[in-house]
């Protein structure tokens, strides 16, 4: 899931965040190419993946206008999605600390890197369920697109892998790898909603941080040829400005009031690794 969220403007006069948050899902098929060269010593990688157009859930938009006295939302609506594009880049480069004795056979990569992502999204055919604080039975529906959205979220970050063998008796050798990051992140989105007034578009420019963990599990069959599946936890969570612009109505206005961009993101990979 990829999700953001904003306050009223400074120039209401009663203040209060959220004002509005929209969760887009991310349950998608992703495929990719991952390029490396490894010595004993050190290592490089160019990883690339790129989604399929199906998005598994939709989009939840919930607005508090004003919340209620127990802060619970006034507006809730879903939609459908569809991926017009999503990309995702890790650049890598590791080495090794130091050869581990025989006692404590666990080596130690240091990692340093960078990720990219992108994530065009289209939410399309709503349904309102919940409008000025009543229950819509039935809810109210309307087909088509309705909004396009674009995140983008750039990550430096270092960390470091714990890499183990196990030699099983009869079967192939085994290799796992446990690696945790963080890194510094800067994200940017613009959300255009199709079939409001005038031309609106939603733009949010955060900063902040993420974390990361995977765990990979890979079986040598042969020297040259690796079958494995790997783990991943990503949590990015970033804070900034919100910026409002329509502009065949005249509106341009920019604010900080509780403006916050994350992301929790999981996700199981299966490989094949040929060695050449």
């Amino acid at each position: 899931m990829t999700s953001y969220e904003f306050g009223t403007a400074p120039k209401d006069p009663a203040e209060w965040a959220p004002l509005s948050r929209l969760n887009f899902s991310l349950n998608s098929t992703w495929y990719g190419l991952q390029l490396a060269k490894e010595t004993p010593n050190w290592g490089c990688r160019l990883e690339w993946m790129m989604a399929g157009q199906h998005i598994e859930g939709g989009l939840a938009d919930y607005d508090w206008v004003p919340p209620n006295p127990d802060g619970s939302f006034t507006d809730l609506g879903y939609m459908r999605e569809r991926f017009t594009e999503g990309q995702m880049l890790d650049i890598e480069f590791k080495c090794k600390l130091f050869e581990p004795p025989s006692s404590f056979p666990v080596e130690v990569w240091p990692v340093i890197g960078f990720r990219w992502q992108r994530l065009n999204i289209t939410a399309y055919d709503g349904e309102q369920v919940k409008s000025d604080n009543q229950w819509l039975d039935p809810p109210d529906t309307y087909e088509g697109d309705v909004i396009t959205f674009n995140q983008q979220y750039y990550i430096g970050y270092a960390g470091a892998q714990l890499r183990g063998r196990l030699t099983p008796p009869r079967l192939c050798p085994i290799v796992l790898t446990l690696q945790g990051d963080w890194g510094h992140t800067e994200a940017y989105d613009i959300d255009h909603h199709l079939i409001r007034e005038g031309d609106m578009f939603v733009m949010n420019r955060t900063h902040g941080d993420c974390w990361h963990v995977a765990l990979t599990v890979e079986a040598l069959v042969t020297d040259r040829i690796g079958l494995g599946v790997q783990a991943d936890q990503l949590q990015i969570n970033t804070v900034g400005e919100h910026r409002w612009l329509n502009g065949p109505l005249g509106v341009d206005e920019t604010w900080g009031n509780g403006t916050a961009v994350s992301s929790r993101q999981t996700w199981i990979t299966a490989f094949l690794r040929i060695r050449m």
